[in-house]
């Protein structure tokens, strides 16, 4: 009977191992696979938001202008020198001064469509040719699009005095002598990525691109740093020749094997992703990440997870992500395991990796104990309860493990529903409540000092807020990792653009509705001294509550300011959105009070009456300028013929063209007064709770269910901000 026990007990414990076993497998797979897609969409935003950065500057018409002067000038024949006189070298160079000093740039080419270099700060370099890496991107500028490219090495060599990033001479020349020494020397030129911006004539035709230059070992390496795992967890970029893009975490230890030279200013494009050898090999600049060098030779012997993540690019293997789960020696020569993927569109691949021993540290703890169980058996069925007591609790330590990724503090997060400026939205739930639940986080790329307090003042501000026009804050904390967060009410609704968007002008009766609930939500912040400073339809949520059809939820607090005077800036900065900006808080950013939130509301109804805003432009500027000086167009002329049915109120227009009056002290003097006159409205009290409720049942009954979470939640959509050069403004200002 003892033998029959233990051997029952031998059999259970064994297949509740290997199925606990499989479970830490799956749950390792799954959170290596979650953050590698977080560090690959995170590298996705911030490669967006370069590209954007230099189409921004490449569309400017100064530069436009400038450049294909330039480029007129190396068609007829110019020379190098001719070039660099050129009048038009200081207007480029003082906008991309100015760029460089705002988006944290070291340095700009503007280069023609043959890959001759026409401006630079640098102007040894301005008739020369650039490197062969210029080559890999030139197809997709030709085609019109913005890139970012991946690291390459600025230099060809460490002995001429020629500028950086350029050819000049033979390969010979260009593949230089590193002096009689045997001693292994790293090339000391460093890495750079470019974001550039193709510059196109009246044709189409690209003419040249601007590109702004910034280090890989920057932003770049603290993007993909923020995702990994444990004290050996490591997220890295390599190149189609294993050469590692991104700095590696353990430079001390691999200067201290002698795996990287001590010349080496940093591990990007100086370290292979292959096994350690004896000591540190150097390699010439071609083969560290030259496009033309091709793929890596048979000789070369990479990681195996780089080699599997380079079979995805060579469509060897079926699938987007690779994972190794059984263990590989890794560059270090520690065993690890680890996910990659290959993202094409920049030539890169990206791994995320961690030791095997504190990736299954749960498992091996889980093996011992059941070695020390199955040995205790040997003695008596007793040792059966103490195995499955330890065997409960190490299937709990599985879950805790599993559901890590996915949990902050009490909040189970379930699935992403949108983007903003500061951060991403989680759709999520409560361990206890179980209510739905909406978290923010900051993005990790936005994590500085200036976006933290700005994180920490909107959540503040709003929660000390309680009116039910005003979106709830439920808690506010931040991860162990220093991820901050809150969680707010969950809004299963639309903005006020897409109302506009899917269903044209309001009624003037539900614009009333609608902008009384504002008033009432500003009300109680500008009791509590405090200015929104960013209404506008895309911060306004229309929902349904408590059985009501047609509830306003105003949200995104996170340019509220105390109504209290500072010293004006000095600077050429404004934050808001141009469409809905008073004509104060352009000229005196520092100096408005709560009538631009008036100003606001009154652009934002006539907007929800016409479906357009006050003012449009064809850039930033001009519409700032219209809002210093320009007349709104009445809004019945605005109307015409495509009005809602023949309903008209005068009195309602009267009221908002008093709240956009560029004289503040002529608009109503509080969010109450505008509740009260749109009380007196002909049209108030028309939307009727049975309006509200068809309107609401026919939305429900056609809306196509989103194939995509959006790209902006409702609320969420960016800020803007808005950077005046010297001169946009010059002369209206000054003379209001």
């Amino acid at each position: 009977m003892p033998v029959l026990a233990l051997l029952l007990v031998s059999i259970v414990g064994y297949f509740a191992f290997r199925r606990v076993n499989r479970s830490a497998v799956e749950t390792i797979q799954a959170k290596l696979t979650t953050i590698l897609e977080t560090a690959v969409k995170a590298l996705t935003i911030w490669s967006e938001e370069h590209k954007n950065n230099a189409t921004y500057v490449a569309q400017q018409a100064e530069v436009r202008a400038a450049v294909l002067e330039l480029a007129a000038a190396s068609r007829d024949g110019a020379t190098a020198e001719e070039l660099v006189a050129a009048a038009a070298q200081s207007k480029i160079r003082g906008i991309a001064k100015q760029a460089c000093e705002v988006y944290g740039y070291f340095g700009y080419q503007v280069i023609d469509s043959e890959g001759t270099v026409l401006s630079d700060f640098n102007s040894g370099a301005i008739g020369m040719s650039t490197s062969p890496a210029y080559d890999e991107y030139r197809q997709k500028l030709l085609a019109g699009e913005p890139v970012l490219s991946r690291p390459f090495l600025e230099a060809p060599s460490i002995r001429d005095d020629r500028p950086i990033g350029y050819e000049k001479g033979s390969s010979e020349d260009a593949a230089g002598s590193r002096g009689a020494s045997s001693e292994p020397q790293a090339n000391t030129a460093r890495p750079r990525m470019l974001a550039a911006a193709p510059i196109q004539d009246s044709s189409g035709k690209m003419v040249a691109s601007i590109g702004f230059a910034m280090r890989p070992e920057g932003e770049f390496t603290q993007i993909l740093s923020v995702a990994r795992v444990g004290e050996s967890g490591e997220t890295l970029a390599f190149d189609q020749r294993g050469w590692m893009l991104s700095g590696s975490r353990f430079e001390r230890r691999l200067r201290d094997k002698k795996m990287l030279a001590p010349s080496a200013a940093t591990s990007v494009l100086n370290l292979r992703l292959e096994p350690p050898k004896a000591e540190f090999r150097d390699a010439s600049a071609a083969d560290r990440g030259a496009s033309l060098a091709g793929p890596v030779s048979s000789a070369t012997r990479l990681t195996a997870l780089a080699e599997s993540t380079l079979a995805l690019r060579d469509g060897l293997a079926n699938d987007t992500i690779s994972s190794n789960l059984v263990g590989y020696k890794d560059y270090l020569g520690e065993q690890s395991i680890g996910a990659g993927t290959w993202l094409p569109e920049y030539g890169f691949g990206v791994i995320t990796k961690v030791d095997f021993a504190e990736a299954f540290a749960p498992r091996i703890v889980l093996r011992n104990i059941f070695a020390v169980l199955a040995s205790l058996a040997v003695i008596g069925v007793a040792g059966n309860f103490v195995y499955l007591a330890r065997l409960n609790a190490a299937q709990r330590k599985i879950r805790q493990v599993e559901k890590k990724a996915l949990t902050l503090g009490q909040y189970t997060l379930q699935e992403k529903i949108g983007e903003g400026g500061m951060g991403v939205v989680y759709r999520a739930s409560h361990a206890m409540l179980r209510r739905p639940t909406a978290v923010k986080l900051l993005l990790p790329s936005r994590s500085s000092e200036l976006a933290i307090s700005r994180f920490e003042q909107e959540v503040q501000h709003t929660a000390q807020l309680t009116h039910p026009n005003t979106i709830s804050i439920y808690d506010f904390g931040r991860t162990r990792e220093g991820i901050f967060y809150y969680a707010m009410e969950y809004l299963d609704g639309l903005d006020l653009s897409r109302l506009t968007e899917i269903d044209g002008p309001q009624s003037p009766g539900r614009v009333i509705h609608i902008l009384q609930q504002v008033c009432c939500s500003l009300k109680e912040a500008h009791q509590n001294h405090l200015i929104h400073q960013d209404i506008k339809p895309a911060n306004v949520i229309l929902c349904r509550r408590g059985g009501l059809s047609d509830v306003v939820k105003v949200l995104d607090f996170g340019l509220v300011r105390q109504m209290t005077k500072s010293a004006p800036d000095a600077g050429l900065t404004l934050k808001g959105t141009p469409a809905f900006m008073s004509p104060e808080s352009i000229q005196s950013p520092d100096n408005v009070d709560l009538r631009t939130d008036i100003y606001a509301i009154g652009a934002m109804g006539y907007f929800l009456l016409t479906g357009k805003e006050v003012f449009v432009g064809k850039s930033v500027v001009e519409v700032l300028k219209q809002q210093l000086v320009g007349q709104p167009i009445p809004i019945a002329m605005r109307l015409g013929s495509k009005g809602r049915g023949t309903e008209k109120d005068e009195s309602l227009e009267n009221v908002l063209m008093k709240c956009l009056d560029k004289d503040r002290d002529l608009r109503p003097g509080s969010a109450e007064a505008v509740f009260d006159q749109l009380a007196r409205c002909e049209s108030a009290g028309k939307w009727t709770a049975t309006d509200a409720e068809h309107w609401w049942t026919d939305y429900l009954a056609t809306r196509q269910p989103e194939t995509e979470p959006p790209q902006d939640l409702p609320g969420q959509a960016a800020t803007e901000t808005i950077i005046v050069r010297p001169g946009d403004l010059e002369g209206i200002t000054r003379t209001l």
